[in-house]
């Protein structure tokens, strides 16, 4: 038992699912925008930035386009070429000249749309400042995934986007069955093991564009871009069952985990993000109603 907890302490304090890049990586750092201090690391390769799903980083804001730039790293160094964009991508103010390569220093500003980026040397007193802003802004300090707020901020941009181009939206709400008698039995510092757990495997089973967030205790939401309701019970389920058959022991035992999921879709009849929650909701109690374990919409 002892060993477990120190297991379960040691996981604490290293932050949750957390990956790193190679040290010396360097990164663009978003300075405005919706994700304040959100990191892209520069791994050597072409990164392609833009709206739509297949792009390397998915930036869903008004002025992007669906393939909007993208950034090379090699040995020659870091160049950034706008791939024929609508509003174009700027270095410094400038705007580059389409489909050539422009190169990079650190220090430099990137504007993409709504947002702009900083160039930054990955060991930098600035880069592990903004890192920490990001952290504290937009991510949940025991799970590391999004928290309520940048939730939130993701369902808007997304609801604008499926306006705009009238892409399918949907959200699931997941919440952890009989979590109380989990902490009941083996203790909190057990309960906030089994939520990290959870939060990893979400992510591992998520798509890059989708948005993981902690939405309260022992809940999650997961936005689903471009994703209607049919494709989004098939998604639940596949988690469902991921969860299930997760593997988490506390010295000789297996803590059995299982959660319910409540499954719905953004309608152009909705006004807001809380109605697509609302809907969500109604179908999490559904399915905790019918015996828990299950997906219900």
């Amino acid at each position: 038992m002892k060993k477990a907890l120190d297991e379960t302490t040691a996981l604490l304090r290293e932050g949750g699912p957390v990956r790193h890049a190679p040290p010396g990586t360097p990164r663009l750092v978003m300075l405005a925008g919706p994700d304040l201090g959100q990191r892209i690391d520069l791994a050597a390769g072409e990164l392609t930035i833009g709206r739509e799903s297949r792009c390397g980083v998915v930036l869903p804001l008004g002025g992007v386009s669906r393939v909007h730039c993208s950034i090379r790293r090699d040995a020659t160094g870091i160049w950034l070429r706008d791939l024929g964009s609508t509003n174009g991508t700027r270095r410094n103010g400038e705007t580059a000249p389409a489909h050539h390569d422009v190169r990079l220093q650190v220090g430099d500003l990137v504007a993409i749309g709504g947002a702009i980026f900083k160039l930054l040397d990955a060991e930098s007193p600035e880069s592990e400042y903004h890192e920490r802003v990001f952290r504290t802004m937009a991510l949940d300090g025991l799970t590391q995934v999004r928290n309520r707020r940048s939730l939130q901020d993701a369902l808007e941009s997304e609801i604008a986007r499926s306006r705009r181009h009238q892409h399918a939206l949907s959200l699931l709400l997941l919440d952890v069955d009989r979590f109380k008698d989990v902490n009941d039995r083996y203790g909190h510092l057990c309960g906030d093991n089994v939520l990290q757990r959870i939060a990893a495997l979400l992510g591992r089973h998520g798509r890059r564009e989708n948005c993981t967030a902690r939405y309260g205790g022992d809940e999650f939401a997961i936005v689903l871009a471009e994703t209607a309701l049919a494709g989004a019970m098939i998604f639940a389920e596949r988690v469902r069952g991921a969860v299930e058959h997760e593997e988490i022991r506390l010295g000789d035992d297996r803590v059995e985990v299982t959660v319910s999921v409540g499954v719905a879709e953004w309608s152009p009849q909705m006004s807001n993000p809380e109605d697509l929650i609302a809907l969500a909701d109604t179908a999490l109690y559904r399915a905790k109603n019918a015996g828990r374990n299950r997906v219900a919409r």
